[in-house]
């Protein structure tokens, strides 16, 4: 938790999500924090975006 800089929920015990997208490298391109139901990275939208990154990176 401390490492990411995520939040701890003390009343209900859990972490609340932190999710990342990573280059090779290891370099966070994009990050997301939520503390509720909404916020979360969307797998079908995260796939596009990974394609369009990639597609800039080609004409590059």
């Amino acid at each position: 938790m401390e490492p990411l800089d995520s939040w701890y929920q003390e009343e209900r015990e859990f972490i609340q999500p932190s999710e990342f997208l990573l280059d090779p490298t290891g370099k966070v391109l994009y990050s997301s924090y939520s503390d509720g139901p909404i916020g979360r990275m969307d797998p079908n939208e995260t796939y596009s975006l990974v394609q369009y990154l990639n597609e800039l990176k080609a004409k590059a």
